[in-house]
């Protein structure tokens, strides 16, 4: 009894301090594994290593382990104690413990149903509820494209199907368990018949009758609680190995492996070796997006990736940020191989601006200097905000209710695609970088914005940077010092060069099919009409 007691007391006076320390310790764990893959791999796996996956897997694991520690452990001890008191009486104990091997036996049964049978359905509902989620976030298309009925039949008929699956299983798990409860009972039963004949034929006195009594009670009681735990247990395990599963997933590469240094006092001269890459390569029968792509992007050069969509012009900037490693070939900066570089050292030099402006809840002013340092954020005064935010025509009137202090909403909800465009462009040219990846900077915006935009980062590009621009409209890369015009994957052949020409503006006008093609079309070149001569 002093142990059980002491027990107790010892889970009520720790519950607080073991709380804190695990759920600091799971979270720190949750970040570690899933911040240590590359943007690549996120991106490949983007639908398994989701905030709901991993959310809902991070509660269930909290459930899990104080359903252990604080139910489970104890609640065994209690069995334990119980059990050796009963076996100084001998055959109670016996029986006693032939009903704990039959729970254990049972338990290990059930567990392998859980896992055979509880793992899929709690894949598939994690499958249908992304579905559910995605079509939320999608409303507008969902209606627009009339599509609610279809979308409410099919949501409605998987989610029935999953519940009816999920609801048989814990029916027949229910089921089972009272089979099992009814053997305890069964037993206890038996412990006090046999208990009151042992006082009946004189061989018992009622002094060992009621602690038996007591003790086969206690045990008893503690099965059927074990029982209500073992079912929690069994019910969080799904989502929670399906969170292990996905996070403990090997990254593509350690970047704790590459320890080799930018040195960033001059911009650094990018160049591609005979870069082919494959996003499937381990799948028979996929292509690659891009083969046998070499260029050089000499220090403080402004090079720009034209060509169809598809081209590849994403994925080579993705490579040169070390997204993941290419296929075949190498990036080099500087000379040295991407391989080799601290991916920390690499990008603390680097400014991207992706096509998908990435915006935080919180001010302005948060999300302006998110990419500076510590110390950096410390100091940048409000004036060199204003400054670069002038610079760049980030300049919202009437939605700039407080400066740069102005809240603006999840995603950016409170700002427009423009408007969410340009501060993501402020926020990478803000820490000055000398290496900078434009991917689409501008296509949300209008042509006049975009020319004063356009404006804006010619001005920073003065300060002397190295840049990779990727652009569909030619009017933004005019005056780029080189064009890189890649063709589509599907016309190479062999193992030529995917690229077609580099050049500037006007020599790839005279030189490449495909850029001239896009000048016209884009009305910056008149087509030549062809005369018919009469004889």
């Amino acid at each position: 009894i002093f142990t059980l007691k002491e027990f107790d007391r010892f889970g009520g006076k720790q519950h607080e301090w073991i709380y804190a320390d695990f759920h600091e310790r799971l979270n720190s764990k949750i970040a570690k594994l899933f911040f240590e893959k590359p943007i690549g791999q996120h991106r490949a796996h983007g639908s398994m290593l989701s905030v709901s996956n991993i959310e809902k897997g991070r509660g269930r694991a909290m459930e899990l382990w104080f359903g252990v520690i604080f139910e489970a452990v104890p609640i065994t001890m209690k069995i334990i104690v119980s059990i050796v008191a009963l076996l100084f009486c001998g055959i109670p104990g016996l029986i006693m413990s032939l009903v704990l091997v039959v729970y254990l036996v049972t338990s290990l049964y059930l567990n392998l149903r859980v896992i055979q049978d509880c793992t899929k359905i709690d894949s598939d509902l994690r499958k249908i509820n992304r579905h559910f989620s995605e079509r939320m976030d999608g409303i507008e298309k969902v209606k627009i494209s009339g599509k609610a009925h279809e979308e409410l039949s099919f949501i409605s008929r998987n989610y029935k199907d999953v519940s009816t699956r999920d609801r048989d299983f814990w029916v027949w798990y229910i089921s089972f368990s009272r089979w099992r409860s009814r053997f305890a009972i069964f037993s206890l039963s038996f412990v006090l018949a046999y208990g009151a004949w042992q006082v009946w034929n004189g061989v018992w006195t009622l002094g060992i009758l009621f602690p038996v009594f007591t003790w086969a009670s206690m045990a008893y009681d503690n099965f059927w609680q074990i029982s209500s735990v073992e079912r929690k247990i069994q019910f969080n395990m799904p989502s929670v190995r399906s969170m292990i599963k996905v996070l403990t997933i090997e990254p593509w590469f350690r970047t704790e492996n590459r320890i080799e240094q930018v040195n960033w006092s001059l911009p650094p001269i990018i160049s591609f070796k005979e870069i082919s890459h494959n996003y499937n390569q381990k799948e028979k029968g996929s292509k690659p997006v891009l083969r046998n792509v070499s260029f050089e992007i000499n220090s403080g050069e402004k090079i720009a990736l034209v060509g169809m969509s598809g081209a590849g012009k994403s994925t080579l900037s993705y490579l040169a940020l070390q997204f993941m490693d290419p296929s075949s070939g190498s990036v080099l900066v500087n000379g040295v191989d991407l391989r080799t570089i601290s991916t920390e050292s690499l990008l603390v030099g680097t400014g991207y601006v992706s096509q998908h402006a990435m915006i935080f809840d919180g001010t302005l002013r948060d999300n302006l200097v998110y990419g500076l340092d510590e110390n950096s954020r410390k100091i940048v005064t409000d004036e060199h905000l204003w400054q670069v935010m002038k610079l760049l025509k980030i300049d919202f009137g009437l939605r700039l209710t407080n400066g740069l202090n102005t809240i603006v909403g999840k995603n950016g909800m409170k700002l427009s695609g423009g408007q969410k465009q340009r501060v993501a462009i402020g926020s990478a040219l803000i820490k000055n970088p000398k290496f900078v990846v434009i991917d689409e900077a501008t296509s949300h915006l209008d042509s006049t914005t975009e020319q004063l935009v356009q404006t804006g980062i010619n001005e920073f590009f003065r300060q002397g940077v190295t840049a990779l621009i990727i652009a569909h409209r030619l009017s933004t890369i005019k005056k780029c010092d080189k064009i890189v015009v890649l063709k589509p994957i599907s016309e190479v052949k062999g193992n030529e060069s995917q690229i077609e020409a580099i050049g500037t503006f006007q020599e790839l006008v005279k030189s490449s099919k495909t850029f001239r093609n896009f000048a016209i079309s884009q009305g910056m070149l008149r087509r030549k009409k062809k005369v018919k001569i009469e004889s």
